[in-house]
């Protein structure tokens, strides 16, 4: 009978506990787990579940969020004006640190004491604060002015914890029907914001008469921003 690699019974005794001072590759792990190939655990269903179009569109819906389509006008208003500075810095920004991660990078540039601070922010901020939570509270808000209620501030959060209950029931359970769902809202989200857009097209060229004004926003362009600022 032959006799197993060495290599194998280093792999097959760290799985079994025998000598935890055994250190393998992971190529080793990935190979030896279970007897399975790398192929194997792909068709199993530990491989890749997303394709090109779901990545996509789930990049693309985290970075269209609720708010967009609930607070657009407030903030505007409060703006004064289309400025483009905003986007100047954030360029600014993108061109003296070229690295992904957003507002953290430009934060982690400044504060630098302690170490991991900015880190430990976002990651808190990400997880209690951030997008889910959000959307859930402003769906709920739609939800009870679609009904022609008006609802205490804990049973507006009653339903967003329905909505996110309801959400990570449906990825646990039946993930296949939650990312058809994740691109149909995405899709949703692009053909609305389509919309808006050509709505501002329209009425910028004087195809709506209500309109007295249709450049309006787009004078002095800088100064409401630089009042704010300054």
């Amino acid at each position: 009978m032959a006799s197993e690699s060495p290599d194998h019974s280093k792999s097959e005794a760290l799985f079994k506990g025998e000598d935890p001072r055994i250190v393998v590759s992971s190529e080793e792990v990935r190979d030896d787990v279970g007897g399975l190939t790398f192929e194997q655990y792909a068709a199993g269903g530990l491989g890749r579940h997303l394709g090109v179009f779901s990545t996509t569109s789930l990049i693309i819906g985290r970075i269209i969020g609720a708010g967009v389509f609930s607070s657009p006008s407030s903030i505007v208003s409060s703006v004064g004006s289309v400025s483009v500075s905003g986007l100047c810095v954030w360029l600014e920004f993108a061109c003296m640190m070229p690295r992904s991660g957003g507002e953290m990078v430009h934060l982690e540039a400044v504060y630098r004491r302690p170490k991991m601070l900015i880190a430990v922010v976002f990651a808190i901020q990400a997880i209690a604060l951030e997008f889910t939570a959000n959307g859930c509270i402003i769906l709920s808000s739609n939800i009870i002015i679609a009904s022609g209620h008006v609802a205490t501030e804990w049973q507006l959060r009653g339903i967003a914890l329905g909505v996110i209950t309801v959400v990570t029931l449906v990825h646990t359970f039946f993930p296949s029907l939650g990312v058809h769902g994740m691109n149909f809202f995405t899709i949703l989200k692009m053909v609305l914001l389509l919309f808006v857009v050509v709505t501002g097209w329209v009425v910028l060229a004087g195809g709506v008469s209500s309109v007295k004004d249709s450049r309006a926003s787009f004078y002095a362009i800088f100064v409401h921003f630089l009042r704010l600022c300054c």
